[in-house]
């Protein structure tokens, strides 16, 4: 949907599902043109003078972006499908899964060193684009070190900065895909 007019018989519904498309592609539809004329603003290519100041019309594509995102989560926890009528998304998925995670955790450093006279234990993981991450643990008492225990807590640790990022990645591509950049 590109235009406010071909929304109007959806805000006429019964079917509130039918209803909130509506709404979400009216917002949708207005921070996109909002979107473009804070560009050409930016740009000096505008073919008015507006009467605002571009910062009142950036705090609103923030407000829009906002209700956009709170709009799709809705739209998930209720069980309203926007992905099959929004703008191409319906590509990118909507949750990174633990296979992902594993499968981006590609190699494995682990090594034990004293520090301080203390064992500490650094695990690197490289993912499979070459970014590396590292986590280490240590010890109060030498004599309760356990390398295995320790290692084994840097991965999960690892684990989650994976999670994280990949999480970011996927966020980043679906806001890049809705044109919200």
């Amino acid at each position: 949907m590109k235009e406010l007019i071909e929304t109007a018989a959806l805000m006429c519904s019964i079917d509130y599902k039918e209803r909130f498309r509506a709404e979400y592609f009216q917002l949708l539809i207005r921070y996109t043109k909002l979107k473009k004329l804070v560009a050409d603003w930016s740009k000096g290519i505008l073919t008015f003078e507006p009467t605002c100041p571009l910062s009142t019309y950036q705090l609103q594509l923030g407000a829009m972006n906002t209700y956009l995102t709170v709009l799709e989560a809705r739209a998930k926890m209720e069980g309203i499908d926007l992905n099959a009528e929004s703008m191409a998304q319906a590509n990118i998925p909507s949750t990174v899964t633990k296979e992902e995670v594993k499968e981006n955790m590609k190699d494995v450093v682990v090594r034990t060193i004293i520090d301080f006279g203390k064992p500490t234990t650094y695990v690197t993981i490289r993912m499979k684009n070459g970014f590396t991450l590292r986590e280490s643990t240590t010890c109060v008492d030498p004599r309760n070190y356990n390398e295995e225990i320790g290692a084994e807590i840097c991965l999960k640790r690892l684990e989650n900065q994976v999670w994280l990022l990949l999480g970011y990645a996927l966020q980043e591509k679906r806001y890049q895909q809705q044109g919200r950049a």
